[in-house]
C-alpha cells in the first residue's frame, strides 16, 4: 500500500488546491507518494516541499496508517 492511498482527505484537498499554482512541486510530491510505502522513506527535499504546503511538523501527521 502506497502513501498516496494512506493520505488523509484533508491533505489531498490541500495538494489539489495548491496544484493550480505549484503544479511541478505537487507532481513531485504525488509521484513520491505513489512510489513510496513508508513515511520514513520520504526524501528530505520532498518533505520540505510537503511542509511548505501543509504546515505540519511531522510527516506522520499526513497519513492514516503511520507505518
Amino acid at each position: 500500500m502506497t502513501l498516496l492511498s494512506k493520505l488523509k482527505p484533508e491533505y489531498k484537498e490541500v495538494f489539489e488546491k495548491q496544484n493550480i499554482e505549484f503544479p511541478t512541486l505537487i507532481e513531485r510530491i504525488i509521484n513520491c507518494f505513489e512510489t513510496t510505502e513508508f513515511v520514513s522513506d520520504i526524501p528530505f527535499g520532498i518533505w520540505m516541499d510537503i511542509k511548505f504546503f501543509t504546515n505540519t511538523y511531522s510527516p506522520f501527521e499526513l497519513f492514516n496508517d503511520n507505518i
